[in-house]
């Protein structure tokens, strides 16, 4: 975005300046102002001076008025219409360099594919029910859940029950980015694949009864994101709550999975926090 607003200031630049082009000529205007004292003794003594000398008053003739050539008006005309055209073509080449840079940017960007896993031990049943109010919650605004704004709003009611739960119950998280490269696969295979990992891992039906909750966040996103480093609850708090910073706009795909397990055979990539 700010190399997107660059190129539009430069651009813009260009415009204003094709518009102000002047020809430029040579010019003086002004000088010292006639005081009347000074202009009137002056006058005085040329008079006086004049009464004395019986020479006649040489008479400087006026110089030779040069004619304006005929074809300055047309010329005057021409540089106007060169003016113009320079502004009409810098103003198309902003419109070009804009759609030019779009199209690199989709062609060209990086894409992240990111998963975040998160264990909890404890208010698993808790946990599980406020997952399922969400869930019912989202699939009652249906097309809306499936916007990019719904999606938006998914993941903040996710990542707001997992920091709610967290400081007494979590014990270990599993963060991972993958960027992606738009020009060769982007991010639908690399998130269909995870989403199949994640959802062979899940139990036909969630009990309550279960020791731990794994919950998983999967997201797709059009711009590149950096994880920070999590060692402890505190950064993992803040990695989860930057998860909402992405934009709408940039959210490809969004899937929430949770499960109820007495082991974590199948979640060998937790880290203890």
């Amino acid at each position: 975005m700010a190399k997107k607003i660059l190129i539009a200031v430069a651009l813009l630049a260009m415009v204003i300046i094709c518009c102000h082009i002047e020809s430029v000529s040579g010019g003086e205007m002004g000088g010292y102002a006639k005081k009347g004292s000074s202009y009137s003794s002056s006058s005085t003594r040329h008079r006086i001076r004049s009464h004395h000398h019986s020479r006649k008053s040489r008479v400087t003739p006026k110089p030779a008025v040069t004619p304006k050539p005929a074809n300055s008006s047309r010329s005057l005309d021409r540089l106007e219409g060169d003016r113009d055209w320079m502004a009409v073509a810098s103003f198309f080449m902003f419109l070009l360099a804009m759609a030019l840079y779009d199209f690199l940017s989709m062609l060209f960007g990086t894409d992240s594919v990111l998963v975040f896993q998160v264990a909890f031990q404890g208010a698993t049943g808790r946990i599980c029910q406020d997952l399922d109010l969400i869930s019912d919650t989202m699939d009652a605004s249906l097309p809306e859940s499936h916007s990019p704004r719904g999606l938006h709003l998914l993941l903040s009611e996710t990542v707001s029950c997992l920091c709610r739960y967290g400081g007494e119950s979590c014990f270990s998280a599993y963060p991972n980015v993958n960027n992606k490269w738009r020009l060769t696969e982007g991010w639908k295979k690399s998130f269909d694949l995870m989403c199949n990992v994640e959802r062979k891992k899940q139990d036909a039906h969630v009990n309550v009864n279960h020791r731990y909750v794994i919950v998983t966040i999967l997201l797709a996103a059009n711009c590149k994101y950096e994880l920070p480093a999590i060692n402890c609850y505190s950064e993992l708090e803040s990695a989860l709550r930057s998860l909402t910073s992405i934009k709408d706009t940039q959210i490809e795909a969004v899937k929430v999975f949770w499960t109820s397990r007495d082991d974590m055979e199948d979640f060998t990539s937790l880290i203890p926090i």
